[in-house]
């Protein structure tokens, strides 16, 4: 039988249902018990405290299997919130079937039991037994966290309790009335079995609220770096817009120039020679700005290329904020076209220091320079992450800046530069890389560690190379 009383999730579902966007849990369990005892046993609200650690209370309920139409409210902990749900009975195809939904302040919530008895060995039988849980959050910040909340606790979560249902209905103390579950003689329904008094099982619910708990914690600490990953990755040195910049002073080959993007305002500097070989677009690492990174002028001079780099969104005197990969991509290639004009038939060379090279990597798969050279450069984010914050989620990082699967896309020359002493990005990131790309040059410069590579001659005399090979 079924009814369609709750407003939004009725049974079976309706054609306009795939608009609420629900997300989907479905866990499933082997329970040694016929099928008929265990629906009467899950879908007696009154037992729900039992086996599933997200059930504080229940209220309204009588000591049976919920029937059509009947309503119960549930007291809810999970995933650092307390709240609590009124759930009507949707569907009921005893012993088979059983749905029930509801719709709350936080969100919107549906869950099904399926069973299915098959034949085990020995002439017995089990209970396949199928729970999925549909929901979404309503508040627009929830609704943003739930794939984080489903992956990290309710997934979790309902596998404990689906492993709670089955211990208890499976315990010794019950497997007589299990296996043949008596009537409610008021009604059609299999009355629920005795089950063990709620001191027994105490210990298994301080350890599951236990875990919870954590879980929780583990949850908002997720939420924060989802939400504030900006702040860990994002270094900038801010400047006021009109203070001017160290690097322009004694020298009147260096110029300040600003490119508009979407919603900012790029400070650009640019060495300008007379007649310069070629351009090295220059993109620095993720701390400081264009006065700390816009040094050895001289190098470049020597070698007859034209510097160019730019600050990014938020470092310096530009405007804006970073809020996503894609968009300081766009902001890089904005600032190379806005340049580009100036060296048609020359040398182009696109540099990437630590978090630049990231960037780096992802212009010249889209826009083939005549060289890249990646400096102190990494696989990608998510192996820096998994490095130093192992117990982070990759799923979790925005900026995977994935420098290893662009390099298959570069087709011109690739030299790599690494400091031996490096412990932010180790040397290694820089080998895995020339083990994808076995035609890249690999210069390790002893001694060197993450910050201090262009105080070495090795540097110098590294890049002076690559240039003048050019």
């Amino acid at each position: 039988m079924t009814a369609s009383t709750h407003p939004l999730l009725s049974w079976p579902p309706r054609e306009t249902e795939a608009d609420l966007r629900l997300l989907t849990i479905e866990t499933e369990v082997v329970v040694h018990a016929p099928c008929a005892a265990v629906h009467a046993f899950a879908t007696n609200a009154a037992r729900w405290c039992q086996w599933h650690p997200a059930t504080r209370a229940v209220e309204f309920v009588p000591d049976r299997p919920l029937g059509l139409g009947e309503t119960i409210v549930e007291h809810i902990a999970t995933a650092g919130r307390r709240f609590s749900a009124t759930w009507t009975v949707v569907a009921v195809a005893a012993p088979q079937l059983w749905v029930i939904a509801t719709e709350t302040p936080q969100g919107l919530a549906r869950i099904t039991y399926r069973l299915s008895e098959e034949a085990a060995p020995g002439g017995t039988t089990v209970t396949r037994f199928r729970r999925t849980l549909e929901f979404r959050s309503k508040p627009a910040l929830l609704r943003r966290l739930d794939p984080l909340v489903r992956r990290w606790v309710l997934v979790p979560q309902s596998r404990r309790a689906l492993d709670n249902l089955k211990a208890v209905v499976e315990s010794p103390a019950r497997r007589g009335a299990t296996m043949n579950p008596p009537h409610d003689s008021a009604s059609n329904h299999p009355r629920a079995p005795a089950v063990p008094h709620r001191a027994a099982t105490r210990p298994l619910r301080v350890i599951a609220t236990g875990v919870s708990i954590v879980a929780a914690l583990y949850a908002l600490l997720l939420m924060a770096l989802w939400f504030g990953q900006e702040r860990l990755l994002f270094h900038p040195e801010v400047l006021g817009p009109t203070q001017p910049l160290a690097a322009l002073a004694g020298q009147p080959d260096v110029h300040e120039r600003w490119v508009e993007v979407p919603g900012a305002r790029l400070s650009v500097l640019e060495l300008r020679l007379p007649d310069p070989k070629g351009v090295v677009f220059f993109l620095h690492g993720n701390a400081g700005n264009l006065d700390s990174w816009f040094v050895n002028t001289a190098l470049y001079r020597e070698a007859n290329f034209d510097l160019v780099m730019p600050d990014y969104r938020g470092y310096g005197k530009s405007s804006g904020r970073i809020e996503s990969e894609a968009q300081l991509n766009a902001d890089v290639l904005a600032v190379w076209n806005e340049v580009a004009p100036r060296y048609q038939g020359r040398k182009v060379v696109f540099y990437g220091r630590s978090l630049g090279t990231g960037l780096a990597a992802a212009l010249a798969a889209q826009v083939p320079p005549d060289l890249t050279m990646l400096v102190s450069p990494y696989r990608s984010m998510v192996a820096v992450a998994r490095q130093h914050y192992p117990w982070v989620p990759a799923a979790l990082l925005r900026y995977p800046l994935r420098t290893d699967e662009l390099l298959g896309r570069i087709r011109t020359p690739l030299v790599l530069i690494h400091g031996e002493r490096d412990e932010l990005i180790p040397v290694a990131h820089s080998h895995a890389l020339q083990a994808i790309a076995p035609a890249a040059r690999l210069v390790v410069l002893p001694g060197a560690a993450h910050g201090d590579l262009q105080e070495f001659d090795s540097y110098r005399q590294a890049v002076r190379e690559a240039l003048q090979a050019l």
